[in-house]
Protein backbone atom coordinates (compact mmCIF):
# COMPACT_ATOMS: atom_id res chain seq x y z
CA UNK A 1 0.00 0.00 0.00
CA UNK A 2 1.01 3.66 -1.22
CA UNK A 3 0.77 6.29 1.83
CA UNK A 4 0.59 9.92 0.39
CA UNK A 5 -0.28 12.93 1.80
CA UNK A 6 -2.33 15.14 -0.50
CA UNK A 7 -4.57 18.30 -0.53
CA UNK A 8 -7.95 18.42 0.78
CA UNK A 9 -10.33 17.57 -2.23
CA UNK A 10 -14.27 16.01 -2.63
CA UNK A 11 -14.20 12.52 -1.03
CA UNK A 12 -16.44 11.59 -4.01
CA UNK A 13 -13.08 12.46 -6.34
CA UNK A 14 -11.58 9.18 -4.54
CA UNK A 15 -13.03 5.58 -6.25
CA UNK A 16 -14.28 3.14 -4.08
CA UNK A 17 -12.75 4.36 -1.11
CA UNK A 18 -13.35 4.00 2.78
CA UNK A 19 -12.68 7.09 5.02
CA UNK A 20 -12.27 8.83 8.46
CA UNK A 21 -12.25 12.49 9.47
CA UNK A 22 -10.65 13.36 12.38
CA UNK A 23 -10.39 16.64 14.77
CA UNK A 24 -6.58 17.42 15.44
CA UNK A 25 -5.61 20.49 17.41
CA UNK A 26 -2.21 21.22 18.30
CA UNK A 27 -1.08 17.85 16.89
CA UNK A 28 -3.43 15.75 19.15
CA UNK A 29 -5.87 13.63 16.75
CA UNK A 30 -9.34 13.10 19.24
CA UNK A 31 -10.01 9.45 19.52
CA UNK A 32 -7.92 8.23 16.82
CA UNK A 33 -7.55 4.44 18.16
CA UNK A 34 -11.83 4.43 17.73
CA UNK A 35 -11.45 5.62 14.22
CA UNK A 36 -8.94 3.65 13.08
CA UNK A 37 -10.95 0.74 14.57
CA UNK A 38 -13.79 2.07 12.48
CA UNK A 39 -11.63 1.92 9.60
CA UNK A 40 -10.23 -1.49 10.12
CA UNK A 41 -14.12 -2.64 10.23
CA UNK A 42 -14.74 -0.63 7.01
CA UNK A 43 -12.29 -1.89 5.04
CA UNK A 44 -13.26 -5.50 5.62
CA UNK A 45 -16.96 -5.03 5.04
CA UNK A 46 -16.72 -2.80 2.37
CA UNK A 47 -13.35 -3.39 0.25
CA UNK A 48 -12.76 -6.92 1.53
CA UNK A 49 -9.12 -5.27 2.77
CA UNK A 50 -7.06 -6.06 5.94
CA UNK A 51 -5.87 -3.01 6.56
CA UNK A 52 -2.42 -2.33 8.37
CA UNK A 53 -3.56 0.26 11.25
CA UNK A 54 -0.30 0.44 13.01
CA UNK A 55 1.20 1.40 9.57
CA UNK A 56 -1.56 3.93 9.40
CA UNK A 57 -1.08 5.24 12.52
CA UNK A 58 2.28 5.92 12.64
CA UNK A 59 2.16 7.99 9.18
CA UNK A 60 -0.70 9.72 10.73
CA UNK A 61 1.56 10.86 13.88
CA UNK A 62 4.84 11.37 11.71
CA UNK A 63 2.27 13.91 9.01
CA UNK A 64 0.46 16.03 11.08
CA UNK A 65 0.93 19.73 11.92
CA UNK A 66 2.19 20.94 15.83
CA UNK A 67 0.07 23.74 15.90
CA UNK A 68 -3.31 24.86 15.30
CA UNK A 69 -6.78 23.17 14.42
CA UNK A 70 -7.50 20.89 11.30
CA UNK A 71 -9.73 17.95 9.92
CA UNK A 72 -7.78 15.18 9.17
CA UNK A 73 -9.05 12.86 6.34
CA UNK A 74 -7.86 9.66 5.85
CA UNK A 75 -8.81 7.89 2.98
CA UNK A 76 -7.93 4.38 2.36
CA UNK A 77 -8.71 2.22 -0.89
CA UNK A 78 -6.68 -1.23 -2.28
CA UNK A 79 -4.13 0.66 -3.21
CA UNK A 80 -3.62 3.78 -1.07
CA UNK A 81 -4.00 5.61 2.16
CA UNK A 82 -4.06 9.00 1.42
CA UNK A 83 -4.05 11.60 3.78
CA UNK A 84 -5.32 15.07 4.12
CA UNK A 85 -5.94 18.57 5.93
CA UNK A 86 -8.13 21.69 6.16
CA UNK A 87 -8.62 24.76 8.59
CA UNK A 88 -11.41 23.62 10.80
CA UNK A 89 -14.32 26.30 10.56
CA UNK A 90 -16.33 26.09 13.98
CA UNK A 91 -20.44 27.30 13.65
CA UNK A 92 -22.97 27.75 16.19
CA UNK A 93 -26.36 26.37 16.53
CA UNK A 94 -28.70 26.60 13.68
CA UNK A 95 -32.09 25.11 12.02
CA UNK A 96 -31.73 21.79 9.90
CA UNK A 97 -33.28 21.34 7.05
CA UNK A 98 -35.89 18.08 6.16
CA UNK A 99 -34.57 16.28 2.85
CA UNK A 100 -37.34 14.94 0.95
CA UNK A 101 -34.56 12.03 -0.09
CA UNK A 102 -35.52 8.72 1.35
CA UNK A 103 -32.56 6.33 3.13
CA UNK A 104 -32.53 2.71 2.42
CA UNK A 105 -32.19 1.75 5.74
CA UNK A 106 -30.33 -1.62 5.19
CA UNK A 107 -27.94 0.04 2.72
CA UNK A 108 -23.92 -0.62 3.93
CA UNK A 109 -23.05 3.11 2.42
CA UNK A 110 -24.95 4.76 5.29
CA UNK A 111 -23.37 2.27 7.95
CA UNK A 112 -19.76 3.67 7.31
CA UNK A 113 -17.99 6.39 5.77
CA UNK A 114 -17.60 5.31 2.14
CA UNK A 115 -16.63 7.79 -1.27
CA UNK A 116 -20.08 6.76 -2.11
CA UNK A 117 -20.91 10.13 -0.52
CA UNK A 118 -22.49 12.46 -3.92
CA UNK A 119 -26.05 12.70 -2.92
CA UNK A 120 -25.24 13.70 0.66
CA UNK A 121 -22.53 16.53 -0.04
CA UNK A 122 -24.81 17.75 -2.83
CA UNK A 123 -27.48 18.21 -0.33
CA UNK A 124 -25.20 19.65 2.32
CA UNK A 125 -24.25 22.30 -0.06
CA UNK A 126 -27.45 22.90 -0.84
CA UNK A 127 -29.10 23.39 2.59
CA UNK A 128 -25.76 25.89 3.69
CA UNK A 129 -26.53 28.26 1.19
CA UNK A 130 -30.04 28.31 2.87
CA UNK A 131 -28.33 29.20 6.05
CA UNK A 132 -29.05 25.50 7.44
CA UNK A 133 -26.44 24.18 9.56
CA UNK A 134 -27.32 20.29 8.01
CA UNK A 135 -29.91 17.98 5.57
CA UNK A 136 -31.91 15.93 8.41
CA UNK A 137 -32.92 12.31 6.40
CA UNK A 138 -35.89 9.46 6.92
CA UNK A 139 -35.48 5.95 5.94
CA UNK A 140 -38.59 4.01 3.97
CA UNK A 141 -40.70 3.78 7.01
CA UNK A 142 -40.63 7.63 8.00
CA UNK A 143 -38.00 7.32 10.92
CA UNK A 144 -35.79 9.87 11.45
CA UNK A 145 -32.13 8.53 10.79
CA UNK A 146 -29.48 11.52 10.77
CA UNK A 147 -27.91 14.19 8.82
CA UNK A 148 -25.73 14.34 5.99
CA UNK A 149 -22.82 14.33 8.10
CA UNK A 150 -24.08 14.11 11.34
CA UNK A 151 -25.64 12.12 13.90
CA UNK A 152 -29.12 13.38 15.99
CA UNK A 153 -30.13 13.66 19.32
CA UNK A 154 -33.31 14.67 21.28
CA UNK A 155 -34.29 15.23 24.41
CA UNK A 156 -37.78 14.92 25.84
CA UNK A 157 -38.91 15.16 29.44
CA UNK A 158 -35.41 14.88 31.24
CA UNK A 159 -34.32 11.88 28.82
CA UNK A 160 -32.12 11.48 25.71
CA UNK A 161 -33.23 10.01 22.67
CA UNK A 162 -31.36 9.43 18.97
CA UNK A 163 -32.71 6.94 16.12
CA UNK A 164 -31.07 3.87 16.31
CA UNK A 165 -28.38 2.14 14.22
CA UNK A 166 -31.18 -0.19 12.39
CA UNK A 167 -33.15 2.89 11.10
CA UNK A 168 -29.67 3.05 9.04
CA UNK A 169 -27.70 5.87 10.93
CA UNK A 170 -23.78 5.68 11.02
CA UNK A 171 -22.37 5.08 14.61
CA UNK A 172 -20.54 7.69 14.58
CA UNK A 173 -17.71 8.51 17.53
CA UNK A 174 -19.55 11.09 19.05
CA UNK A 175 -22.31 9.20 19.77
CA UNK A 176 -20.81 6.72 20.92
CA UNK A 177 -19.44 8.88 23.57
CA UNK A 178 -23.07 10.74 24.55
CA UNK A 179 -23.69 7.60 24.67
CA UNK A 180 -21.39 5.89 27.38
CA UNK A 181 -21.76 9.04 29.08
CA UNK A 182 -25.34 9.52 29.59
CA UNK A 183 -28.34 7.19 29.93
CA UNK A 184 -30.00 6.69 26.01
CA UNK A 185 -33.03 5.24 24.73
CA UNK A 186 -32.40 4.16 20.88
CA UNK A 187 -34.99 4.00 18.83
CA UNK A 188 -37.38 4.24 16.34
CA UNK A 189 -38.57 7.99 16.05
CA UNK A 190 -40.66 10.12 13.86
CA UNK A 191 -40.23 13.87 12.92
CA UNK A 192 -43.75 14.92 14.94
CA UNK A 193 -41.08 13.07 18.04
CA UNK A 194 -38.45 15.90 17.47
CA UNK A 195 -40.82 18.90 16.85
CA UNK A 196 -42.30 18.48 20.15
CA UNK A 197 -38.87 18.01 22.21
CA UNK A 198 -37.45 20.20 24.80
CA UNK A 199 -34.15 19.89 22.29
CA UNK A 200 -32.36 18.93 19.54
CA UNK A 201 -28.81 18.62 19.24
CA UNK A 202 -26.31 16.88 16.65
CA UNK A 203 -22.96 15.39 16.89
CA UNK A 204 -19.98 14.57 14.63
CA UNK A 205 -15.92 14.36 15.70
CA UNK A 206 -15.08 17.67 13.59
CA UNK A 207 -18.16 19.55 14.87
CA UNK A 208 -18.28 18.05 18.71
CA UNK A 209 -22.14 18.66 19.91
CA UNK A 210 -24.06 21.72 18.48
CA UNK A 211 -27.78 22.40 19.45
CA UNK A 212 -30.38 22.67 17.26
CA UNK A 213 -32.45 25.44 17.09
CA UNK A 214 -35.26 24.62 14.60
CA UNK A 215 -36.55 22.43 12.01
CA UNK A 216 -37.57 23.68 8.34
CA UNK A 217 -39.23 26.75 9.80
CA UNK A 218 -40.59 25.67 13.23
CA UNK A 219 -38.78 26.71 16.23
CA UNK A 220 -37.70 24.09 18.60
CA UNK A 221 -36.99 25.10 22.44
CA UNK A 222 -34.11 23.61 24.44
CA UNK A 223 -33.32 22.27 27.64
CA UNK A 224 -30.19 24.25 28.28
CA UNK A 225 -28.96 22.08 31.56
CA UNK A 226 -29.37 18.93 29.86
CA UNK A 227 -27.20 20.02 26.34
CA UNK A 228 -25.09 21.97 28.64
CA UNK A 229 -24.58 18.39 31.07
CA UNK A 230 -24.11 16.03 28.23
CA UNK A 231 -21.52 19.04 26.28
CA UNK A 232 -19.86 19.02 29.31
CA UNK A 233 -19.28 15.47 29.92
CA UNK A 234 -17.82 15.44 26.16
CA UNK A 235 -15.30 17.94 26.48
CA UNK A 236 -14.22 16.13 29.69
CA UNK A 237 -14.16 12.93 27.71
CA UNK A 238 -11.60 15.09 25.47
CA UNK A 239 -9.90 16.09 27.99
CA UNK A 240 -9.05 12.58 29.21
CA UNK A 241 -8.05 11.51 25.91
CA UNK A 242 -5.52 14.12 25.26
CA UNK A 243 -4.43 13.32 28.73
CA UNK A 244 -4.06 9.30 28.10
CA UNK A 245 -2.22 9.98 24.95
CA UNK A 246 0.24 12.70 26.49
CA UNK A 247 1.02 10.56 29.54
Amino acid sequence: MNYEVCEYKSIIEYKKSIFETILVEDGHPYFLDEHLLRLEKAGLEVLGLSLSIDKIKLFIYKCLPKIGGFALRVVCNINSCILSLRVVEYKGSGFLKISSFIRDSNDIKYRYKTSDYSERLQELADVQKLGFLDAVYLNENSFVTSCSIANVFFIKKGKLFTPAIETGVLNGIVREIVLENSECIEGEFNLSDFLASDGIFITNSVIGIIKVTGLNDQVVACDEKIFNQISNKYRMRMDFDRRKCCG
